[in-house]
């Protein structure tokens, strides 16, 4: 079982991500992670927010594509809120 923990920092992304917000996670094992600290989005209406403690996947690429669709990066933001969501 593999741990660290990573900081994920990138730009506002589109759809509501407060400005200068950066993920904090630390891997559980070789498939999930754990935030560090909430992450907010505020969408039009509504602000969501995900707790410190969410298990998260990142993005669910099945294995023969991962090469093409990476997990995280670009939309790493919107996978832990869907994670959250779901």
């Amino acid at each position: 079982m593999a741990s660290g923990t990573v900081i994920a920092r990138s730009a506002e992304g589109p759809g509501g991500f407060l400005s200068g917000s950066t993920i904090d996670v630390r891997q559980l094992d070789d498939t999930f992670w754990v935030t560090l600290e909430p992450l907010v989005y505020q969408g039009e209406t509504q602000r969501f927010v995900v707790p410190k403690g969410q298990r998260t996947d990142f993005a669910s690429v099945p294995r023969p594509f991962v090469w093409f669709l990476p997990r995280y990066g670009r939309y790493t933001k919107a996978a832990v809120l869907h994670d959250y969501l779901w």
